[in-house]
């Protein structure tokens, strides 16, 4: 299932309401985290084998940010 836009469907295929509230979710992750603020990353161990245990569907989205200084 696509979701969004990429090299498969344009911005103009996709539902405005859909990329309305895709925008607001990205803009305000990206707007929490600062450059300041502590590193809370933890490294997760064994997540193939803890993954296979999940019993329900789960949606899995990816955000890469590409920045050129």
């Amino acid at each position: 299932m696509r979701l969004t836009f990429g090299p498969h469907r344009t911005l103009d295929e996709v539902d405005p309401e859909a990329v309305r509230r895709l925008r607001g979710m990205i803009f305000g992750t990206l707007a929490k985290h600062t450059g300041d603020e502590p590193d809370l990353r933890r490294p997760v161990a064994e997540t193939w084998r803890r993954g296979a245990g999940i019993a329900v569907p789960v949606l899995v989205q990816l955000l890469w940010c590409a920045y050129s200084l």
